[in-house]
């Protein structure tokens, strides 16, 4: 689909198909080859507007590759700037600054399916990230909602109440929305982060069964087959009310917040099975000390620490 922009701003590649999504990409396009000349090899779309299924409160999912390795100063005005595009009513950027040759060598499971907006395809220069370091990324990914859903609360420890056992909402709502660092309210209500982590947690064991997840709405379609049964029936209709019925609001309508919390009943057992199946995996990846796997084996146990199992002290 051919891109209409203003003169004086960067021509995308390809369009997203919405022009406040166009729009805002090459308003990052344009700053970014100012800030970094001849810096940036490629911007890779990926996410809900890669696949077509975004919604306006959907994020953009953009990575940065940078030419070589990617500075520290590099990565925080990268960040300034995007949220120096973002305005009021604006599509929120999430935007990560890429590695060239990390990412190359260890492209993620959606990296095949980005979308070139500017620069460099390089998708045929992709090598996939072993799986065991793919598993180890997605079981903190997943460990981290659960925490971020509790406040990012000290001391919590397995096996986990409700966020708030006597909310409306068992209190899954209240991180629900994340509105970014400088935001006035940094978090507003909603379902959005429930859902991230129900996704994230269907996605780590999708990929300790050997499966590359590339999206949200795949790991919704694959956990089905991995766990057939009530787990997966939920877990579609989660996806299906949260993102395509309230858009990760809360509904107001009566009838419509007594389907949500119904919805939210089922998560705390979800999220247990979960930290329960991840136990002797952080137990293996604490024993093998793992360059790659063992930190972020400390770090789930800081977040959510079991009985018999904690994070080891920090002189080791």
């Amino acid at each position: 689909m051919a891109d209409h922009h203003a003169p004086g701003s960067s021509p995308l590649a390809a369009s997203t198909g919405d022009a406040r999504a166009d729009e805002t990409l090459r308003a990052l396009v344009t700053a970014c080859e100012a800030a970094f000349p001849g810096r940036v090899r490629s911007y890779l779309l990926s996410g809900s507007y890669a696949e077509g299924d975004a919604i306006p409160e959907s994020d953009l999912d953009l990575g940065v590759l940078f030419r070589g390795a990617v500075t520290d100063d590099e990565r925080q005005r990268l960040y300034m700037l995007a949220r120096a595009i973002e305005g009021p009513g604006a599509i929120r950027l999430d935007v990560l600054a890429l590695d060239e040759r990390q990412y190359l060598r260890n492209a993620t499971a959606d990296a095949p399916e980005a979308i070139t907006v500017y620069g460099d395809d390089v998708r045929g220069e992709l090598t996939l990230e072993p799986l065991a370091r793919a598993r180890a990324r997605y079981l903190s990914a997943a460990t981290y909602y659960i925490w971020q859903m509790r406040g990012l609360r000290p001391g919590l420890v397995w096996p986990l109440d409700y966020p708030d056992p006597d909310g409306e909402f068992f209190g899954y709502e209240r991180y629900g929305y994340f509105n970014g660092d400088g935001a006035e309210e940094m978090y507003t209500p909603g379902a959005r982060t429930m859902l991230n982590c129900a996704t994230m947690i269907a996605t780590a064991r999708l990929t300790h069964a050997g499966q590359r997840v590339p999206s949200k709405r795949r790991c919704v379609e694959w956990y089905a087959g991995l766990a057939p049964g009530e787990s997966a029936a939920w877990l579609a209709a989660l996806y299906a009310a949260c993102k395509g019925r309230w858009r990760y609001r809360v509904p107001s309508d009566p009838a419509e917040r007594v389907e949500l919390r119904a919805l939210c009943a089922p998560m705390l057992a979800f999220e247990n099975d979960f930290l329960s199946f991840a136990r002797p995996l952080n137990e293996s990846a604490l024993a093998a000390k793992d360059e790659y796997s063992w930190p972020r084996a400390c770090d789930r146990l800081r977040w959510v620490a079991y009985p018999d199992l904690t994070p080891p002290d920090s002189e080791e």
